[in-house]
C-alpha cells in the first residue's frame, strides 16, 4: 500500500487490515485480488459507447498520484460522460477518500448543492 498514496502516515497496521481483510479470509477472495492487480487499467473501463450513454451529472474525483489508474484515465472518462465534473487531488493517490477526506466531502457536497 505504500506505492499507492502520497500521504505515508496515512498507512497503519490497521488500515492495511481493514483494505487486506476482504483479499485475504478466503481463496476465491485471494484469487480475485491476483486477477485484478494483473489486469491493465483501461480493461477495467466501462466502454466509450457504455459511458457516452450517462446522461446523470457525473462527478469524478481522482488522485493526481494514483498509482493503480493513471490520470489519463479519468481525462478521458470525463471526455466520454458528457454531463461529468473532473476534479484533480492533487496531494493524493488510489486512496484518496482516505488521504484527504475533508477536501472530497467538500466536493461531493458542493457538487449535490448543484
Amino acid at each position: 500500500m505504500q506505492g499507492p498514496v502520497v500521504e505515508k502516515n496515512f498507512i497503519t497496521p490497521e488500515v492495511i487490515d481493514i483494505f487486506r481483510t476482504p483479499w485475504i479470509n478466503s481463496k476465491k477472495g485471494k484469487k480475485a485480488f491476483s486477477r485484478t492487480i494483473k489486469m491493465p487499467p483501461y480493461q477495467m473501463v466501462e466502454p466509450k459507447e457504455a459511458l457516452q450513454k450517462i446522461k446523470s451529472p457525473t462527478l469524478i474525483l481522482w488522485g493526481k498520484n494514483d498509482f493503480f489508474f493513471p490520470f489519463k484515465i479519468a481525462r478521458q472518462l470525463h471526455k466520454n460522460i458528457k454531463n461529468s465534473t473532473l476534479v484533480c487531488v492533487d496531494k493524493a493517490g488510489h486512496f484518496l477518500q482516505e488521504e484527504q477526506p475533508e477536501f472530497i466531502v467538500g466536493q461531493i457536497i458542493s457538487f449535490l448543492k448543484k
